[in-house]
């Protein structure tokens, strides 16, 4: 199983400045960015769907092979997701 960290600064009592780490799944953050590509997607319809992919991948810390699946998925006439929009 692939982890990744989520880093996100804090500020003890005596006033230093640290880091906090948060560990996720892979798979959570997969599911976080299919998340917000469905709600992106339905605030920004003009935005490609390429951009958007690319936006999460970055945000998600997402492999290229993660990325190209959500494209595949995303594109299936079987998953018509978008159309509502």
């Amino acid at each position: 199983m692939q982890f990744s960290v989520d880093g996100v600064s804090s500020q003890d009592n005596t006033g230093k400045r640290g880091m906090v780490v948060t560990i996720i799944p892979e798979s959570a953050l997969l599911s976080r960015a299919v998340a917000y590509l469905i709600e992106t997607r339905r605030d920004f319809p003009e935005r490609p769907l390429s951009a958007l992919i690319d936006e999460a991948g970055m945000r998600f810390n997402l492999s290229p092979l993660d990325a190209e699946a959500l494209m595949r998925f995303f594109s299936s006439e079987e998953n018509n997701f978008f159309e509502d929009t």
